[in-house]
């Protein structure tokens, strides 16, 4: 009977619109833990749903068609964060090889060889990080832990190629 009674009170409400709905959503964890997301922010953080798209040149004859391809040779058990996680070390790696070879301070010469390394690293990251998505799509591994894992990567990535080039200069 309560069961019932729920459904049809959700029956009149429209769950696309926010202000409707928001009455017959609980209050999540992330409310009452973080107090700047309210309900309103809450419901819009469920519904979210990430398009991107990257129209760059590389991108579209090189790194796409190349990791599409890859992809396909890649069993299933291997996880999309798996990937991710390998090409965030091929950014970390460089960075302390340098400091190892080269010291902290930002000076000083650099051996040839660095750059090099330098290289096929970032390119090894950079085709890592076309194939966790496509790995994830074909496997149906996507989800928002993965989406955020693989966006904080990227960002600390950047941040790290960065100071490798910062120091190689």
């Amino acid at each position: 009977m309560a069961l019932q009674s729920n459904s049809n009170a959700n029956s009149g409400s429209n769950p696309v619109d926010p202000e409707k709905s928001i009455s017959t959503i609980a209050k999540s964890t992330w409310c009452r833990v973080l107090p700047i997301i309210n309900e309103s922010a809450g419901y819009n953080l469920r519904r979210h749903k990430y398009s991107g798209c990257d129209e760059g040149l590389l991108y579209i004859y090189f790194y796409n068609p190349v990791a599409t391809k890859l992809v396909t040779y890649l069993p299933d058990w291997i996880a999309p964060n798996t990937l991710t996680l390998i090409g965030f070390i091929h950014t970390f790696v460089p960075l302390v090889v340098m400091f190892c070879i080269g010291g902290f301070d930002l000076l000083g010469p650099i051996p040839q060889w660095f750059f090099f390394f330098q290289a096929w690293c970032y390119f090894a990251y950079r085709m890592l990080d076309e194939m966790d998505g496509k790995q994830a799509r074909k496997t149906g591994n996507s989800s928002p832990l993965g989406l955020i894992f693989d966006h904080g990567c990227d960002a600390f990535s950047t941040g790290l190629q960065a100071l490798v080039a910062l120091r190689t200069m």
